[in-house]
């Protein structure tokens, strides 16, 4: 979410959740929408455009890459094997 022209990530476990932010002139407060904190960050100086949350993404956050894989490709046929020994049907 952006606020007062900063980015900050929350992480996928608040996508679509409500979340009420209350700054002064020092820090940033994040609460969900049932007053629980989730993160306090100190304001950044004028000028940043991105907090990120300390969580790791992409391959540092799944290092065993147990991503469900998105496309299914067919299998290339073996360039260097010889042909079979196939028998015709046909006279």
């Amino acid at each position: 979410m952006t606020i007062l022209g900063t980015h900050f990530k929350m992480g996928k476990e608040h996508t679509g959740t409500t979340v009420h932010i209350l700054y002064d002139d020092t820090t940033i407060m994040f609460f969900g929408a049932q007053g629980t904190e989730i993160i306090t960050h100190p304001r950044p100086p004028q000028g940043t455009t991105y907090v990120g949350n300390g969580k790791p993404s992409g391959v540092a956050a799944d290092p065993r890459g147990t991503r469900a894989k998105r496309t299914i490709y067919p299998q290339l046929k073996n360039r260097n094997s010889k042909p079979s020994n196939e028998l015709s049907t046909k006279p």
